[in-house]
Order: structure tokens, then C-alpha cells, then sequence
């Protein structure tokens, strides 16, 4: 499992690689541990995606996939005709075992040195 540490006040992303699921029952919006990755501190779950790059929606509220039909928005971009609307799987809030990647905000951070402890972040595309 994936797991990507946003840092909202340096701008950067971490990538941290971990050998067996964590956080399996959590869902979007639940305030996380950090030690089981290594990092002491806490954060913030705010989404991640499936083995078969399926994204999970906060809206949802299930656990597992569900097909949804969808305006431009969340999930869907770039709509060419006026209410277009397209039907996404999409998987639910909770984080289960097919989750393969999960994004975490960092809310509290305990160690400072997070570039020594990862090496080089992701720099982050401002647009």
C-alpha cells in the first residue's frame, strides 16, 4: 500500500511505501495515527484509489464500488455538452483491503525532518 503525507504548510508530498494495509475501517474525513507508518504526528484521511485505479468519494458513504452517475465535478472533467452527465465506478468511504493508495493531510507533525526521514519529496504542480 501507498501511503502519500501532504504537508500543507511546506507544500510538499511524501511517498511512503508500507508492506501490510493500515488503517483498514477508517473512512474519509477520520483523524489518523501516524506511528504505524513511522512518522510521529497526526493527519487527516482526504481520499486514495483502488488496485484498479477506481477513486474514492466522500459521498458515497459505502464500502466497496458503486456505479454513479455523475456531472462534471468530482470524478468527472472536461464535458463538452451542456448536462452531460456519465456514468463512473467509483468506490466507497471506508478504506478496505482494495484500496491501494491513500492520501493523508498532515495535521500535527512532531518531527520536523521529514526530507532526511524520505528523501526528496514530490514537488506539487501549483496551478
Amino acid at each position: 500500500m501507498i501511503v502519500n503525507l501532504s504537508n500543507p504548510k511546506t507544500s510538499k508530498t511524501y511517498t511512503v511505501k508500507v508492506d501490510s494495509p493500515v488503517y483498514i475501517g477508517k473512512k474519509i474525513g477520520d483523524e489518523v495515527q501516524l506511528e504505524i507508518i513511522g512518522v510521529g504526528g497526526k493527519g487527516i484521511i482526504t481520499g486514495g484509489s483502488t488496485k484498479e485505479g477506481m477513486a474514492m468519494a466522500s459521498f458515497l458513504g459505502n464500502q466497496g464500488h458503486k456505479r454513479v452517475l455523475l456531472t462534471p465535478g468530482f470524478g468527472f472533467k472536461n464535458s463538452k455538452v451542456k448536462g452531460e452527465k456519465v456514468r463512473k465506478t467509483l468506490h466507497g468511504t471506508f478504506v478496505d483491503e482494495r484500496i491501494a493508495q491513500i492520501n493523508i493531510k498532515l495535521v500535527e507533525l512532531k518531527e520536523d525532518n521529514l526530507d532526511a526521514k524520505f528523501g526528496k519529496p514530490k514537488e506539487e504542480k501549483k496551478e
